[in-house]
């Protein structure tokens, strides 16, 4: 995959399909207590391409991915998993799929997301909708970024815009 700044915008273009997710991470701060929001927009989707937000993450030991990823997929489902280790590695779900009329689906949509996170707590929120939240304590702080994955065709594409952190107070 491809990730790249253009006009203010962050571009993510698979080039094979079925190879593992992508992300494109900044390493140089961490956050704690934050609310993120940011827009996506579906250039290029198949029913089971996911993209999404990549939080909390940290690489220890050396050359580990270890992050929260909340996803939306092109039917209209989000789903949260925590990563741990390789790229081989297995994911953890913490939330499995749950399809909501909030997430716009299929080529055009564009979707507004919201991760609000203090401490153990998260909460989700697409187009301004709440989807659902989760408790849990692995992670404390860590980097953010934006993921991509292709399980179709090797061809989608998604345009991430308008992100903003914002601490919060509790």
């Amino acid at each position: 995959a491809e990730f790249g700044a253009v006009n203010g915008e962050l571009r993510a273009k698979a080039k094979l399909g079925n190879r593992g997710w992508r992300y494109s991470l900044r390493f140089d701060k961490t956050f704690t207590d934050v609310q993120a929001r940011f827009t996506a927009k579906v250039n290029q989707c198949g029913d089971t391409d996911e993209y999404g937000f990549a939080f909390r993450g940290n690489e220890a030991p050396k050359d580990q991915f270890n992050m929260y990823v909340f996803k939306l997929n092109c039917t209209g489902s989000a789903r949260v998993e925590m990563l741990q280790g390789t790229q081989s590695t297995k994911s953890k779900t913490l939330i499995d799929w749950k399809a909501n009329v909030a997430i716009l689906k299929g080529k055009d949509a564009q979707n507004s997301v919201i991760i609000w996170m203090n401490k153990d707590q998260f909460h989700f929120f697409v187009n301004d909708r709440y989807i659902f939240s989760l408790q849990d304590a692995t992670y404390p702080e860590g980097y953010f970024g934006f993921y991509l994955n292709d399980r179709t065709t090797g061809s989608a594409a998604i345009t991430f815009t308008d992100f903003v952190v914002k601490m919060i107070k509790p």
